[in-house]
């Protein structure tokens, strides 16, 4: 079977779970730590040899990620015994492979319940700027340094939102060249004889330096993935090193914590550029911008739908943007909870969508901008990405996001932003003079200019 037709298997799998939240879970020494048994209700991508820890069959994880060539390349000692445990504690689930593997795996009978999917590197697919959407039914980028970013690839492309990492300690980005040879790593599984404790029994710490620079890269590379697509990955691992992502109590995520801690905290953990833009509606209802708060109020709810936070505060605030455009009919389907948001538009609406979005997106720009002068640049940063959201073509938003990285001394970022800044405008002369600032600033240059 042709490349292309094993990988056109996964179409059917974008955007799967659009919209709920997952779990990749690691192998780190951190998970003995936390209680991990009420993920079985969640949706996990387990990886490697997980299938050795005892709660793997209390887990019962639907998506398991073989990354290490040691799965194919010994599949006798490596890959069937996953297989076989998997039979043995009744655990139908999705795998997902390389394409390397096809020559070996697909050779063999994994037998009922577990569908086996690929996924192809190319080299070509890591682009400049900001990487276009994941597709594994063509190639992805070559980021496998480590299986939790291959995971982390194979929740993003199921549509998975919020996205949470477990176990990922990575101490090695802690280890400097004087522990280095005696520095031990370890596993939430029992370590068996022949297996090392130690990296410097594998690379020397130069390897292990470059090891390091190039998996920091990917999760970086993945992390800007996803704030621009307004997906939020968070670090629930119980400590660890790994500091690319934002850090969330994993406590705070569990069934019993939910019921302790108000809807609004966590729709700011899980949605928070839902939550702002629910905030944002109420303004532009108090400024008579109803056709803009319509249209933002439903992307709030469609942010919101299904997830665990109620929607009712949003649905009246939709309600009343339909009244204060004389929709009042529709306005009195919604707070009965009979309007259907399948219909993308109702009649009148479809000639006000383009100049609310474009108010929308000026409102934010405009508030970005003077929290950036007010030296608030997270919250900052945080409404350019909305308006990138509503206006991915807006020259001046990228742009402004890109400035804010340079103050967070994030200039390998920035640029990739004013790049993208520089792409869809040519012209801004705004945006290449901050490019050029960086491009200096990062060989030594001076200091890059303000948005």
């Amino acid at each position: 079977m042709k490349l292309s037709s094993i990988l056109e298997r996964n179409r059917d799998l974008r955007g799967r779970h659009a919209g709920q939240r997952a779990f990749v879970v690691g192998n780190g020494p951190s998970l003995k730590k936390q209680r991990l048994e009420w993920l079985r209700h969640e949706i996990t991508f387990t990886v490697n040899s997980f299938h050795r820890d005892p709660i793997a069959v209390d887990i019962a994880s639907p998506y398991h990620v073989l990354a290490d060539p040691a799965f194919w390349q010994e599949p006798a000692k490596h890959l069937l015994p996953v297989l076989q445990s998997l039979h043995d504690l009744n655990l139908p689930k999705t795998i997902f492979l390389p394409s390397a593997s096809i020559p070996v795996v697909g050779k063999l009978a994994v037998g009922p319940g577990i569908d086996v999917r690929y996924f192809h590197y190319d080299l070509a697919a890591d682009t400049p700027g900001l990487l276009p959407d994941l597709d594994f039914t063509s190639g992805i980028p070559q980021f496998g340094q480590t299986v939790t970013i291959c995971a982390l690839m194979c929740a993003l492309y199921l549509g998975c939102n919020p996205i949470y990492l477990l176990g990922c300690d990575h101490d090695w980005f802690g280890w400097t060249e004087e522990n280095y040879s005696t520095a031990e790593f370890d596993h939430s599984y029992e370590r068996r004889a022949e297996e090392t404790s130690k990296h410097a029994d594998l690379w020397n710490f130069e390897q292990m330096t470059r090891i390091v620079k190039v998996m920091r890269y990917q999760y970086s590379r993945l992390r800007e993935y996803a704030e621009a697509r307004g997906i939020a990955v968070r670090n629930a691992t119980a400590g660890g090193h790994l500091d690319v992502f934002p850090r969330v109590d994993f406590g705070t995520l569990t069934p019993s914590a939910r019921g302790r801690i108000a809807p609004d905290e966590l729709l700011q953990d899980a949605l928070p550029d839902a939550a702002r833009l629910a905030r944002v509606v109420e303004t532009l209802l108090e400024s008579d911008e109803a056709a803009a708060a319509l249209l933002l109020a439903r992307e709030s709810i469609r942010r919101t739908s299904g997830k665990f936070v109620a929607s009712g505060r949003l649905m009246e605030l939709e309600a009343r943007a339909l009244e204060a455009l004389g929709l009042d009919q529709l306005a009195q389907a919604r707070r009965s909870d009979s309007f259907t948001l399948a219909q993308p538009a109702d009649g009148e609406l479809p000639a006000l969508a383009a100049a609310a979005r474009d108010q929308i997106r000026a409102l934010l720009v405009a508030r970005g901008e003077a929290l950036a002068d007010d030296d608030r640049h997270e919250r900052a940063r945080a409404l350019f990405r909305d308006a990138i959201r509503l206006d991915p073509k807006h020259a001046p938003s990228w742009n402004n996001l890109g400035v804010l990285y340079v103050a967070g001394d994030e200039p390998q970022h920035a640029r990739r932003l004013l790049e993208h800044a520089v792409a869809l405008d040519p012209a801004d002369s705004s945006a290449r003079d901050n490019l050029r600032a960086v491009n200096e600033l990062l060989v030594g240059g001076d200091e890059p200019g303000r948005a």
